[in-house]
């Protein structure tokens, strides 16, 4: 999966890059807390956008997962004056449900996570979107 922090800008102008920081840093626990199993790995990927690669048994327990993380995300409660879908910072999430023997390199992984991500953010952001 892809995270994007919506309308992560607006923050770093609103609240400053100090806080934006830390914001960055939580969410990042948000992450590791939820990632605990030795396959799941968490990472940066740059500016406000953050990946997860895990693995899953179907379909429906991956998207329960990613929407159990964005709502994790909107409950720490990190106040947002500068968005328009939320008084909190919200994360959109593009999710890619694959099985291993079916993907051929990163690069093809990266961009269907990265079109279900554009196609969240597309759809009113703070959601998580499937390929």
């Amino acid at each position: 999966m892809m995270l994007d922090i919506d309308y992560f800008k607006n923050y770093n102008d609103y609240y400053g890059h100090q806080e934006g920081d830390s914001a960055l840093e939580k969410i990042a626990l948000v992450l590791k807390e939820h990632s605990k199993r030795v396959s799941d790995f968490a990472f940066r990927i740059g500016g406000e956008e953050l990946g997860l690669i895990f693995s899953s048994t179907n379909p429906e327990d991956s998207l329960e997962f990613a929407n159990n993380i964005k709502e994790s995300v909107e409950s720490l409660k990190l106040e947002n004056n500068s968005s328009d879908i939320s008084k909190y910072l919200t994360v959109s999430i593009g999710l890619v449900c694959e099985k291993a023997k079916n993907i051929e390199n990163s690069i093809e992984l990266y961009k269907l996570a990265d079109m279900a991500l554009y196609k969240a953010k597309k759809e009113g952001r703070n959601r998580v979107v499937m390929n």
